[in-house]
């Protein structure tokens, strides 16, 4: 009977499922490098993942949606990756990205 599930087997299913989701990110790589004129760069996971998005035509709205995170951190994401890749803009970016990870 569905009606009777205990709540503590409800709670603890729910703390595994958190922990596993947590190992799970554990495992992908804190730093990303990207090699721009010879000189690495180190980009954190999101700062990454909005690149590979943005080089993949994304929109800052439509990043926001995919990594569930608002348009403005995006582009505060976007804005931090340029200065750290001393770029001017996101063409720039898309091919920095697309020369380090080719298809």
């Amino acid at each position: 009977n569905l009606l009777s599930v205990d709540p503590q087997y409800c709670i603890h299913k729910e703390r595994h499922i958190k922990k596993s989701i947590i190992s799970d990110t554990r495992r992908l790589p804190r730093y990303y490098e990207l090699v721009k004129d010879g000189e690495f760069c180190k980009l954190t996971r999101k700062e990454f993942e909005c690149l590979s998005l943005l080089a993949k035509g994304g929109t800052a709205k439509m990043i926001g949606q995919r990594l569930d995170l608002s348009p403005r951190t995006i582009e505060h994401h976007i804005s931090d990756i340029k200065s750290k890749l001393n770029c001017f803009n996101k063409q720039q970016l898309a091919e920095i990205y697309w020369r380090n990870y080719p298809v």
